[in-house]
């Protein structure tokens, strides 16, 4: 197991630094991506072995962590595809598109409110609210999550002006929702701004730097939620690296093919369907169904669900997963490398949107599905909402156009 954990690692490692000098920076789209798969598979998971905290079947884990460096490669294959044009840092005169920044945190402020004046009693055990809403709650924690992070892209893509209260208000919302993951989205945005907009280059003693605070502020936000004994903390950590020990589990029975695809497309619609519009939604579809068969005392506390990784794959196709997932990895690879060159050339928000979501971010923070359509959509209707602000507000659209801001953007080398 050690010498499989450390051979696929390094090879890991290899391709994201191969990529990274490809273009010039260690801080890119798929540095965060790969720093977690990193940290999950190849350091939470050993520290689980060598502490023996769960029984591992080395063949089933094998062919998972097999399928999953398949993956990646590709991924990165299908990124190199497209050559990233010149990327040197731009000065542009960016628009005050603050208000509708503002006005769309607002909203995703209200949105959330009946959840927190609902379980008030817990605002200061955020991480029991979170657990409480799973079902029922969609619109308001699904919702709030998108007004969040398209109110921070819009941000990023206007004059900053009172930038500090902007960001308090920001943080303190997305703390109040008791998710670690959504930390990681506004960082993914973030950099895809800095790196891709801007035209910032992080060198490795930068890069080095950024991800020890980044590590610090992760433990610190796990300690925030953390409502386990120090005695666990341990057992805590390592099981959120659970997803590679649950996909095996399909490959030790005879669950691989069984399902046919039936996870994968039930996983494609049923999640976007509101419950308020279908009342007898499922609890049990996609990747639940293995909830259910492997965890169903887990699953019926209905705080959340055990993920499966690419174990779905193998319930639903056995294994021509092999060619599949990684066909399915070199096209998003293929279309992030697309957003992101776009983004170089012709900056808008639209490209920002797509860029994000392709990176690992989703805008809906929703665990499951596939949602490329709809971050087209929301990508398309922030390019809409500051095209029309632009021409109500008489904006030099010489200076800054949100359909094509790289045409006039002023550059110079990067520093």
């Amino acid at each position: 197991m050690i010498v499989m954990f450390l051979a696929l690692g390094m090879a890991t490692i290899a391709l994201f630094l191969f990529y990274s000098r490809k273009v010039g920076s260690m801080v890119n789209a798929i540095t965060i991506y790969t720093g977690l798969k990193v940290m999950i598979e190849f350091v939470l998971e050993p520290l689980a072995y060598m502490l023996n905290l769960y029984v591992y079947d080395f063949r089933s884990m094998f062919f998972i962590y097999l399928l999953s460096f398949c993956g990646y490669a590709l991924f990165v294959v299908g990124l190199l595809i497209v050559r990233q044009p010149p990327n040197p840092r731009r000065i542009f005169s960016r628009p005050n598109h603050l208000a509708l920044a503002w006005l769309l945190l607002i909203g995703a402020l209200v949105l959330y409110a009946p959840v927190l004046i609902e379980f008030r009693a817990y605002i200061t055990e955020p991480r029991r609210i979170y657990e409480l809403t799973r079902t029922g709650y969609g619109l308001y924690t699904f919702g709030s999550s998108l007004l969040t992070f398209t109110a921070y892209a819009v941000f990023l893509m206007s004059s900053r002006k009172r930038a500090v209260l902007f960001y308090a208000v920001l943080l303190a919302l997305v703390v109040l929702k008791g998710s670690k993951g959504q930390f990681i989205v506004l960082a993914g945005i973030f950099i895809i701004a800095k790196v891709y907009l801007e035209g910032f280059r992080y060198s490795f003693g930068r890069s080095f730097v950024y991800a020890t605070v980044a590590g610090v502020s992760l433990i610190y936000i796990f300690a925030f939620n953390y409502r386990g004994t120090i005695d666990n903390i341990f057992v805590t950590v390592a099981e959120y690296s659970d997803y590679n020990r649950n996909g095996a589990l399909v490959l030790q029975d005879d669950t691989i093919g069984h399902y046919k695809g039936e996870l994968t497309w039930e996983s494609v619609w049923i999640p976007k369907v509101p419950r308020v519009l279908w009342p007898n939604k499922p609890k049990i579809f996609g990747e639940f169904r293995l909830a259910v068969q492997y965890f169903p005392q887990w699953f019926l506390l209905d705080q959340g669900s055990p993920s499966f990784g690419i174990g779905i794959y193998f319930a639903d196709f056995g294994w021509y997963s092999f060619l599949i997932y990684p066909f399915i990895q070199l096209i998003c690879g293929l279309l992030l490398s697309v957003c992101l060159n776009r983004l170089i050339v012709s900056p808008n928000v639209f490209y920002f949107v797509m860029s994000i979501y392709l990176s690992g971010n989703n805008l809906l923070a929703s665990g499951s599905g596939v949602y490329i359509v709809e971050h087209a959509i929301i990508g398309l209707g922030l390019l809409f909402l500051l095209k029309i602000i632009s021409i109500l507000e008489n904006t030099d659209t010489a200076s800054f156009d949100p359909v094509d801001m790289g045409s006039t953007a002023e550059r110079r080398p990067a520093e």
